[in-house]
Formats: C-alpha cells, sequence, structure tokens
C-alpha cells in the first residue's frame, strides 16, 4: 500500500486500526446537549440532580425566614440587657432572676425555631445561604443558653 502521507501510515498492524488524522473526525467541535434538554420537547422545567431535581431559580424561603427571626431574635437579646439591669437597679433580686429566667428561657425558644427553620431551608431551599445563617445562628444560640444554665443546674460555678 502506498502512503499519500509519509508522516501519517494508512493501517497499523499492531493495533489494527487506523491512526487518527487531525482534521478528519465528524464529531470534532460538536457539543453534547445541556443537562435538563430534551430535544423532543425543548428544556424541561427540572435541571437533573443528585437529589431528585430541585426547580431551577427555587428560592430561599425557609431561609430567609429563619434569618429574619434571627434578626429579631438579636434585636430582643440586645434591648432586653438594660431592661433587666434597669430592674436589678430596683434592688430586688428575685424580680431580676426572674426577668432573666423569662428572657432567657424565650431567647432559647425563639432559639430552636430559629434552627428548624434553618434546618428545613437546608433540606428544601435551593438557595442555601440565608439557611446557613439561619442554622449558626440558632445553634449558637441554643450552645450559649445550655452553657450558660450549666452552673445553675448543676449547683458548680467557674
Amino acid at each position: 500500500m502506498t502512503n499519500k502521507t509519509p508522516s501519517v501510515p494508512d493501517f497499523d498492524p499492531q493495533f489494527g486500526t487506523t491512526p487518527y488524522v487531525p482534521g478528519t473526525d465528524p464529531h470534532y467541535g460538536v457539543m453534547p446537549p445541556a443537562a435538563g434538554f430534551d430535544p423532543q420537547f425543548g428544556t424541561t422545567p427540572y435541571a437533573p440532580s443528585a437529589s431528585g431535581g430541585r426547580p431551577v431559580g427555587g428560592d430561599a424561603k425557609y431561609g430567609k425566614i429563619g434569618t429574619a427571626i434571627a434578626a429579631v431574635s438579636l434585636l430582643l437579646s440586645v434591648l432586653s440587657a438594660p431592661l433587666i439591669n434597669i430592674v436589678m437597679h430596683g434592688g430586688d433580686y428575685s424580680a431580676w432572676a426572674s426577668a432573666h429566667m423569662i428572657v432567657s428561657f424565650a431567647l432559647a425558644a425563639v432559639n430552636v425555631v430559629i434552627l428548624l427553620f434553618g434546618l428545613a431551608g437546608l433540606r428544601k431551599d435551593r438557595v442555601r445561604l440565608f439557611a446557613g445563617i439561619a442554622l449558626g445562628v440558632g445553634g449558637f444560640g441554643i450552645l450559649s443558653f445550655v452553657l450558660g444554665y450549666i452552673p445553675n443546674i448543676t449547683g458548680v460555678f467557674f
């Protein structure tokens, strides 16, 4: 067999194939179809994903609710500190302890709600930024509540 191009043989007897010649591949430059595209029906409303397909362009409903509640909780905790100190300046320690306990347990309950909204946002929201913020704020609030009340529960003061 005569070879028209001396640098590229027509047949390689070792592999039984014709070697690749640049510029002769009919599929060169052809892109595969995009994810979520069905040639028969056009684009589909759901992009394929490992979690079963989430809607494209979903919002962060649960995460935003949790973050908004976290902002209100932060505002309440900042405003409650001076109010509790005003009660303490009245000289009644039992009133101060009662006010402090009520505020602490209320904020702990709010932090549990924030944590639940954060967890729901991680599972259901497409955008998880706000869910992560809510999860962090709620988790830190619960942790600080538990660590703040360990001395009261055990009777051991640090």
